[in-house]
């Protein structure tokens, strides 16, 4: 959700998603991380109420409206981080996600625009989502837009094993 505008030149903009663990109960655990490697400086334009995460979906779907992301900051040279903080979410009826109170996360990430230097800013959720049919796959796209504009997008494919996947009394390594 932090993106390559806003004044952020010369920023590379990338975004990632994953399966976590066995599909248990026909859900799935996805991960979603954007990363942008920024100079500091222009953390000062940016402004959360115009970033979003748009997911689509084929033979899958949400199973929560809202969760919790963590945004954590890097110095870019040493990888050290600077900061870290988790923000509440939603997901609206378009599968866009959005932070609930963009202000605060405004606030917060503007707070560290005088830091010396380049740093590596990530976005984590995770979400989790109900998985295919038994026996069948499903796929799910995440784009980074910040302004109406995509900037990135990352695409993951899950399968149901037939039987479906581990039940309550699997366990998980």
């Amino acid at each position: 959700m932090l993106l390559s505008t806003v004044g952020l030149t010369g920023c590379s903009v990338w975004n990632t998603l994953k399966q976590v663990g066995a599909i248990i109960n026909g859900i799935v655990a996805i991960h979603a991380a954007i990363t942008a490697l920024p100079p500091a400086s222009d953390l000062s334009s940016f402004d959360a109420s115009k970033a979003a995460t748009n997911f689509s979906f084929s033979n899958m779907s949400f199973k929560d409206s809202s969760g919790t992301a963590t945004i954590k900051l890097y110095d870019q040279s040493t990888g050290q981080q600077i900061a870290g903080h988790s923000f509440s979410f939603y997901i609206n009826g378009s599968n866009q996600l959005h932070f609930s109170n963009p202000s605060s996360v405004t606030s917060w990430v503007r707070s560290y625009s005088n830091y010396p230097g380049y740093v590596k800013i990530k976005y984590d959720a995770d979400l989790d989502a109900y998985a295919p049919p038994e026996g069948q796959s499903g796929t799910t796209s995440a784009t980074a837009v910040y302004d109406g504009t995509a900037y990135s997008s990352a695409s993951m494919s899950v399968t149901t094993p037939s039987g479906g996947g581990c039940r309550v009394e699997c366990k998980q390594q």
